[in-house]
């Protein structure tokens, strides 16, 4: 609905937008033989991504890692020979999966703590993403819990 006054100098208009966004669950995402985060940021060169510091912590996530594949290895799950795995953290495995993508990581550490929760750590997200050049429309991977889904999403 557009209403015009006579002179056309004042006009107001109704208008209403849609926002719409994809959900992807796939098992093992950050596997190399998992190309579905390599197909999203191989095209722009590089991925940024705003990481829970609790995911870059050795005694928060550290994991058993397929070395060839760069699975992680789920307890309780038997996977039939032995295959050489390593200790990493989830930080670890991101930069090994996007390295073996040809894609360059950009990766903001934030605290995802329920008292970081505010408007002033949105703000601190906001410029450090101007500061590496993050465009409009780049997709932004987030990685951690709720917390830092709801400050960086």
């Amino acid at each position: 609905l557009t209403v015009a006054n006579e002179n056309s100098q004042k006009i107001e208009a109704v208008m209403s937008t849609t926002l719409t966004t994809s959900i992807r669950i796939s098992s093992h995402v950050l596997g190399f033989d998992n190309n579905l985060l390599a197909e999203i940021y191989r095209p722009l060169g590089r991925a940024v991504i705003v990481l829970d510091d609790k995911l870059d912590a050795v005694n928060y996530t550290l994991g058993t890692v397929q070395v060839d594949t760069n699975r992680r290895v789920v307890l309780g799950m038997a996977c039939g020979e032995t295959i050489p795995s390593v200790q990493m953290t989830i930080r670890q495995q991101l930069d090994r999966y996007f390295a073996f993508h040809g894609v360059e990581t950009k990766i903001l550490v934030k605290s995802g703590n329920e008292v970081d929760k505010d408007i002033e750590k949105v703000q601190e997200i906001l410029i450090d993403l101007k500061s590496i050049g993050v465009m409009r429309n780049e997709p932004v991977l987030v990685v951690g819990g709720g917390v830092i889904a709801d400050i960086a999403g």
